[in-house]
């Protein structure tokens, strides 16, 4: 089912799951039926760049102007640089 406020939808799963998603269709919500959930965040290009959840986990995320991933880090201390050739292999 989904409904429409404003500039977001609101998709009800019939497994239990609730998920919101902004006006690009990017997921921003999503709880299930436990009341356990996670927030995504997301630059203006689109990319990934914040997500936590209902458990105290969360991990951000950089990205260059290729939209590729330079950076990644997590609550659990947990951190990756990655760097790109020209032809976007990562080195």
């Amino acid at each position: 089912m989904v409904r429409r406020h404003g500039n977001r939808s609101k998709y009800i799963e019939t497994y239990g799951y609730t998920n919101l998603f902004d006006a690009n269709g990017k997921e921003i919500f999503s709880e299930d039926s436990d009341g356990k959930w996670v927030k995504y965040t997301y630059d203006e290009r689109g990319n990934l760049i914040y997500l936590e959840n209902s458990e105290g986990g969360w991990t951000k995320a950089e990205y260059n102007a290729d939209n590729e991933e330079t950076y990644s880090e997590d609550a659990n201390g947990f951190w990756r640089r990655t760097e790109y050739d020209e032809n976007g292999n990562i080195t």
